[in-house]
This record gives C-alpha cells, structure tokens and sequence, in this order.
C-alpha cells in the first residue's frame, strides 16, 4: 500500500536541533483485493413517523455482510525502522485479521476491517509471528474497530537502555490504542490535536505565538481536539524545564476536518537522528458527512 508523503523544509538554526517535518495523508491507496472486499449499503433514513432513529451519515460499510470499520497504524518508535503490525480478532469474536508494513514516521493509512475488537501486535519484518514473545517489538494492545469510523493504534516509544527496565521505564516502546472521531466544520475552521512522543523532553508544551496551546503533555498520550484557524501555524515545543526542543514547528493545517499532529524522536540524541512529526488527516475515506460523528461500537 502506497502512502503520499508531502516534505516541507524547516530552517536549521545552530542553537536548536533540526526538525524533519513530513506530512501524510489519511490512507493510501488500496490494492484490488481490499477494495473489492469493503462494500457499502444505503443507510435507512427514518424519521418522525415511524419513529426510526434518523442517521444522517454516508453508507454504512460491510465487509462480506458484517458492519466494518476503519484501523489505522501509525509508526513514531525512535529508531526501529520498519516494521509489521498485524491486527486479528480477539478470542470469543469472529474471524477478522488486517496487516500493514509501515516505515518509521509513517501511516499505513486507514485498512477496512469487520467491527470486531483486535488484537494487535508489531514486530520486526520478515519475524515469524508465530515465534511468540521474542519476535514483539512491544506488548499485544486490544483495539476496538467501530461501525463506518476509524480508530488508530500508534507505535512510540523508544527501546529501553537496560533491558530490565523494560517495566519501569515511561519511554520504552508500547502500543497506545487512539479513538478517531471523524468531524467537519462547515466554517472551514481546523482542528487538530497533538501527541508528543519525544523521549526525554517530557511533559511536553507547545506554545504558538508566546501562548501555550496545550501544556505538559505526558509521553505518548493524546490531547483532546483544539478549534484553530485554517492555515499555516508555527509551534514551539518546550520540556519540563522550559527549555526549547527544537526549531519551530511549521504546518499548514486544512480547514473543515480533523487532524492530529505526532512529534517523535529522542531529544537527547536530536544532533545524530533529528525531531520529526507526521501530521495526518483522521478521517477514514468516505466515512464522514453532514452532522456526521461515528457510530457507537456495536458487536453484531
């Protein structure tokens, strides 16, 4: 599956370690085996009369007849390279398995899926899966796949420096399940949300124009959703001791739609690897419309 990836440059200053900014969008490209998987019905409109409850929203997608959704990977690990993210039903459910290669700072997109919770896991490419714990690049997460919306499970963190650390270290490599919530604003205002996962400048703040957008963001914990202007923003991003990261943050953030912005990499070795952050669109393809919101889960 291929995934467009947009570079824009950010100027280098010797005072601040430089930044490699990419953006992405939602999802890729699908092969034909995949979308001639996914289908889609008309959704029943009811109304006042025969009291039906009214879904104002696109056509409901099914996958061989079962409600289905949208799972998304998103690879922001410091230094793991590419890797394998394998996503199947979990026990008591039925049959249901999605998969995707994904390079370091990137997105598999969003992959069609039934909505049934998966479990899913990550492991270096070309590992057996079924060689058990020693081929997991992080603990198995469960995620839950909703109706006609999209969920995402990221992959942060970096690896531990003593491996009997594993446990007790806040920045090691883990799997964090995020819920999408695909909106539109009509006024073409943005929104955009924010994950930090750079290692060793936590919590993190960032600050647009001397004002803290959001302040002392955990490791690898998503914001909530911020209202902003259409356009281009600038960000400084600052650690525990107010201490500037990097260079600023520059995006140009689309009106009208959800997005989320991941800054990754390790602030302790800026100067070998750099910081970098992937901004994406979190709308699955096709899943939104007017008042549209997303399903709650339903396990048919």
């Amino acid at each position: 599956m291929g995934v467009a990836l947009f570079a824009c440059g950010c100027p280098s200053r010797p005072s601040a370690p430089t930044l490699d900014a990419r953006a992405a969008t939602a999802w890729g490209e699908e092969d034909d085996a995949s979308a001639g998987a996914a289908q889609v019905e008309d959704a029943h409109i009811g109304d006042a009369s025969d009291g039906a409850l009214v879904y104002q929203g696109p056509p409901v997608l099914r996958i061989n007849g079962r409600p289905a959704g949208f799972i998304r990977f998103v690879h922001i690990a410091q230094g793991a390279g590419r890797v394998r993210f394998i996503g199947r039903n979990a026990d008591n459910y039925e049959r249901a398995s999605v998969e995707a290669e994904v390079n370091e700072g990137e997105t598999s997109g969003y992959l069609p899926t039934v909505n049934v919770p998966h479990r899913v896991r990550v492991m270096p490419v070309g590992a057996d899966p079924d060689a058990g714990v020693s081929v997991e690049l992080a603990a198995i997460v469960q995620s839950d796949v909703y109706n006609n919306a999209g969920c995402t499970v990221v992959f942060g963190g970096r690896a531990p420096w003593r491996p009997r650390a594993r446990t007790q270290d806040p920045e090691v490599r883990r799997l964090v399940r995020v819920v999408d919530i695909p909106r539109r604003d009509s006024s073409g205002i943005g929104m955009l949300r924010f994950m930090a996962g750079v290692a060793g400048a936590w919590p993190a703040t960032f600050v647009e124009r001397d004002a803290s957008v959001y302040e002392r963001l955990p490791f690898l914990v998503i914001t909530g959703m911020r209202r902003m202007p259409a356009g281009a923003h600038e960000f400084k991003i600052t650690s525990r001791d107010g201490a500037q990261v990097s260079d600023p943050l520059r995006i140009d953030l689309p009106g009208g739609e959800t997005h989320t912005l991941w800054v990754f990499g390790d602030h302790r070795r800026a100067s070998e690897r750099g910081l970098r952050y992937l901004l994406t669109n979190d709308v699955p393809p096709g899943r939104i419309g007017p008042d549209f919101t997303g399903e709650m889960p339903v396990y048919r």
